[in-house]
């Protein structure tokens, strides 16, 4: 179960190549804030991708900036560039490895979406993974459990969501036609257009 000892601060991690951040990666924040088993959420954009298929379009500086302007305001939330300070690629399990040495006044959650679930057994490492850190699943439609994490049970925790039905994938499509998103915050977009990603121009 989650650590909810005395004097530690249960703090969900939120990570992803957020190429661009959107506004369904902010409703899913705000459903893991809202479901009461954590008391702050980091968000983590990703330098290094571990799978090919997560290759970015936007250099990690434009992600992380971007991100930090859609999360400025939003209670709770800590947008952080910690794993440029590790080597190589951003693998899970030495991103948890050093939070837990150089935060040991915090207990780690990963927030995923039920997509995550069903292919986590094929993530790095995973059972070393869980051994650190519980999973704070937020329903999507269309996934099901596969049963993979069977024995890991008690290490996940499934909260409502009503998702947006969105993708990074399709927003950067739409970008390269409109020039425009509407799922995007408006500082978000303002910065796309500034800095001419995605192929959108000012």
């Amino acid at each position: 179960m989650l650590n909810d000892e005395t004097g530690i601060i249960k703090t969900g991690l939120f990570g992803g190549a957020f190429d661009p951040v959107h506004n369904g990666h902010l409703t899913i924040a705000e459903s893991y804030l809202e479901s009461g088993l954590i008391d702050e959420l980091w968000v983590m954009p990703t330098p290094n991708p571990p799978f090919k298929q997560e290759r970015t379009s936007a250099d990690f500086v434009h992600r992380y900036a971007m991100t930090v302007l859609a999360f400025t305001g939003i209670p709770k939330t800590n947008v952080s560039d910690f794993e440029t300070k590790l080597d190589g690629v951003s693998y899970t399990l030495n991103t948890l490895r050093a939070l837990r040495e150089q935060f040991p006044d915090r207990s780690w959650s990963l927030c995923i979406g039920e997509d995550n679930l069903s292919t986590f057994h094929k993530w790095y490492e995973y059972e070393k993974v869980l051994s650190m850190a519980d999973l704070i699943v937020a329903e999507r439609p269309g996934n099901i459990d596969n049963g993979q994490l069977g024995e890991y049970k008690d290490k996940i925790h499934r909260i409502d969501h009503i998702p947006v039905d969105i993708s990074s994938t399709d927003i950067r499509k739409e970008l390269s036609v409109k020039g425009f998103s509407s799922q995007i915050p408006s500082n978000v977009m303002e910065y796309i257009r500034a800095n001419h990603l995605y192929d959108v121009r000012s």
